[in-house]
């Protein structure tokens, strides 16, 4: 049970963190809240933060056995996959808006992009012209790379599910917004693993047409 506790919790975590940013449920907030919607994302930043931090605690204070530990010849590995993740997010960074997700931006202009209004435009270029997901991609490898005993183990598989969940989500939003750009641009990027941005550079000049 006591095994089974930590990942429930974590489970639990992640439905009320999706729910806080189901369409249907920020619409209604919307006309619910009028102009302090822009207060929205501050609001959904920090119940993530506060509610997260005793559960990382106890996973950290409550550690049982190992299952994995990165050892030996696997150290370097560990390393590359840190290496990675960095990479991922200081690519992303570049082509996100930071004070929007951190929900500054919103406090002057609104959620401009939720409502497909002017201003909002769609990325392509660095590495989201490699994988659609950079961040998600990230938080998958940092998982990961840690070193899990049983519970562990069961949060790692709950938290990638999450991130697999959060990116479909965001890409229903962005297909909501950009209409056949974005389709255009999923089938053109692979989501998480550079598989047809490969293919193209394998391929040369005239697989871009594929």
């Amino acid at each position: 049970m006591n095994n089974l506790l930590l990942p429930i919790l974590w489970a639990a975590w992640c439905v009320i963190h999706s729910l806080l940013i189901v369409p249907s449920i920020k619409l209604k907030m919307a006309h619910l809240l009028g102009s302090r919607m822009r207060f929205y994302r501050i609001f959904y930043n920090l119940v993530a933060i506060v509610t997260a931090a005793p559960l990382v605690y106890l996973e950290y204070a409550r550690r049982g056995p190992l299952l994995f530990a990165w050892e030996g010849g696997l150290r370097p590995v560990r390393f590359l996959m840190l290496a990675l993740a960095v990479f991922l997010f200081a690519s992303g960074a570049r082509h996100y808006d930071g004070l929007r997700m951190l929900g500054l931006r919103q406090l002057k202009e609104g959620d401009r992009c939720s409502l497909a209004q002017e201003g909002c435009r769609l990325e392509t270029g660095g590495i989201l012209g490699v994988i659609r997901h950079p961040w998600y991609a990230g938080g998958i490898v940092l998982l990961w790379m840690r070193e899990v005993d049983a519970a562990g183990l069961a949060v790692n598989l709950v938290l990638t599910a999450y991130l697999l969940l959060g990116a479909w989500l965001e890409e229903r939003k962005l297909e909501a917004i950009f209409g056949q750009a974005y389709r255009r641009y999923r089938k053109q990027v692979s989501a998480f693993f550079p598989l047809k941005w490969i293919v193209r550079r394998i391929g040369g000049p005239g697989s871009s047409r594929n």
